[in-house]
């Protein structure tokens, strides 16, 4: 599990997930799929406000919010692969 500190609509939240990587499904020997690609995706496991992080909000949150966090998850790991990146090469 992971921990992230996401602005979404100018609130602060600490947002606990899960990260499941996607894949490539099976192929034949031509590489015509055999099985769909599994795609990348988030599973949240908490949801606080960042003054709050102990009071977990997410069992509160309508479905399209959820959505809006885990994409802004996927963002906030983007950032951080290129701040890794950046920090590497020095």
């Amino acid at each position: 599990m992971t921990t992230a500190t996401i602005t979404l609509y100018g609130i602060e939240l600490e947002v606990e997930f899960t990260y499941h990587k996607g894949c490539r499904g099976l192929r034949d020997k031509y590489g015509a799929p055999l099985e769909p690609d599994e795609e990348a995706s988030i599973e949240l496991e908490s949801v606080g406000l960042a003054d709050y992080p102990k009071v977990d909000i997410l069992p509160l949150l309508f479905q399209d919010i959820c959505d809006e966090i885990e994409e802004e998850i996927f963002r906030w790991m983007k950032d951080q692969r290129a701040e890794s990146y950046d920090e590497d090469r020095r």
